[in-house]
């Protein structure tokens, strides 16, 4: 279980979060309480996670 904690909420996401320590990823997975995100990583760090539904 992967925990991501983005703008004061916890998202708990059963998937690995798969990304580059280098260039951009876009990943979109759905967590726990089934909510479907859409996450951006930058050279490895998260810079925006949008709920999709």
């Amino acid at each position: 279980m992967k925990i991501v904690q983005w703008n004061n909420k916890t998202y708990q996401f059963a998937e690995d979060l798969a990304y580059d320590t280098t260039g951009k990823v876009v990943q979109v997975l759905t967590s726990g309480d089934n909510q479907t995100c859409e996450m951006t990583f930058v050279d490895g760090k998260l810079v925006d996670l949008v709920e999709l539904n």
